[in-house]
């Protein structure tokens, strides 16, 4: 039952705000759908008493969005993925390794109380719920605070269409073809409901036989089993299928990934929302603003001086989430530019493996050597 309530309030939330890009195309100002109905479900939450609308997503809803989203990246990853994305994945994730030991070790030569070290270094960077279970229970020297990564994530979101208007050089939209749109059909809804069932599987595989799996979540074991038919369909599939069929099935897996994605970006919203009224201090939000601030504004300088192309733009826009937050921010962001500026595949394929898998394991090895 919760999770037909969690569905009916994302996707309620998500109609109206699609409804208002159409009349409004606030995606110009980089302000995305699945953002405008975050802010609006928060804002539901930060402004009502908790007796008369107190809501919070199924954890199982949450991952089942997740799980989905990145089957749909692991089939595009495997029918497009050549030797040079491979490259590219590996270098993006020595480039985070560096990244991650230089600002961990710059607050922790800075500031010597664990406070500090945990508000205002590196524990928020691509972060996920076992990581941060992991960090608090891994590394007793550091205060036990809890709710500041959701806090942080909020933030972000909320910075996100002030801090990409300020990076972009692109002053208007580059007109742009309409995208086919997917047809529902009786065909379409067997693909669709496809990718749902192995969502499923994913998770129950994960339950069974991973459980206690470092960093091995229902989302890496669906992006696995995507990135495998994304093979069998490059090599066996693509040649057999008319060309009709062909675009029916891409468009179906590909609208499933938005609206799984849509899903959760809103849910991540709004259970951040919850988080920063219940837990929200002024100043761990003080802080955690100020450090926002000071990586934007590094980031927009950056930006003003060597964006040229759209894929650059992504990449920055990528990097700036990413040191600050959750993955599903930096996939918010990636997004958004892509939605108003341009494609930029190489960029949407080779980041979602790095921040939402890979670097947990040096991201970890990096905080057991410093405050071993």
């Amino acid at each position: 039952m919760s999770d037909v309530l969690s569905l009916v309030v994302v996707y309620v939330l998500i109609g109206a705000a699609l409804r208002l890009e159409s009349t409004w195309q606030l995606s110009r100002y980089y302000i995305s759908p699945p953002l405008l109905a975050g802010a609006a479900g928060s804002l539901l939450l930060l402004t009502t008493d908790p007796w008369l609308f107190e809501w919070a997503p199924s954890e199982s809803f949450t991952t089942g969005l997740v799980t989905c989203f990145l089957f749909t990246i692991g089939f595009q990853m495997g029918r497009m993925y050549t030797l040079r994305y491979y490259g590219r994945l590996f270098t993006i994730l020595f480039l985070s390794v560096l990244l991650l030991l230089g600002l961990e070790g710059m607050v922790w030569m800075l500031f010597h109380d664990g406070l500090h070290q945990q508000l205002l270094g590196t524990s928020t960077f691509a972060w996920n719920p076992e990581w941060m279970e992991r960090f608090r229970d891994s590394f007793p020297g550091q205060p036990v605070l809890s709710g500041y990564e959701f806090i942080s994530l909020w933030m972000v979101f909320m910075l996100t269409p002030i801090v990409l208007r300020l990076m972009s050089p692109f002053h208007s939209k580059p007109p742009s073809a309409s995208a086919p749109a997917v047809q529902w059909t009786r065909w379409n809804m067997g693909v669709a409901g496809g990718v749902v069932l192995i969502s499923w599987l994913s998770m129950e595989l994960k339950s069974m036989w991973f459980m206690h799996s470092l960093y091995i979540f229902e989302f890496v074991i669906s992006m696995t089993i995507g990135w495998v038919c994304g093979l069998v369909y490059r090599y066996r599939l693509s040649g057999k299928l008319q060309a009709g069929q062909s675009q029916r099935l891409l468009l179906t897996i590909k609208g499933m990934g938005t609206l799984s994605l849509y899903g959760f970006i809103v849910t991540m919203l709004m259970l951040s929302a919850g988080v920063l009224r219940q837990e929200g201090e002024l100043w761990m939000v003080s802080l955690l603003l100020l450090k926002g601030l000071i990586i934007s504004l590094l980031i927009i300088w950056i930006a003003r001086k060597t964006v040229r192309r759209p894929a650059q733009f992504v990449w920055l826009g990528a990097c700036w989430a990413f040191v600050l937050s959750a993955p599903v921010a930096c996939m918010n962001v990636m997004r958004t530019i892509v939605e108003r500026d341009g494609e930029a595949n190489e960029v949407l394929l080779v980041v979602p493996p790095v921040i939402l898998w890979l670097v947990n394991y040096p991201h970890e090895w990096i905080f057991r050597w410093i405050y071993g």
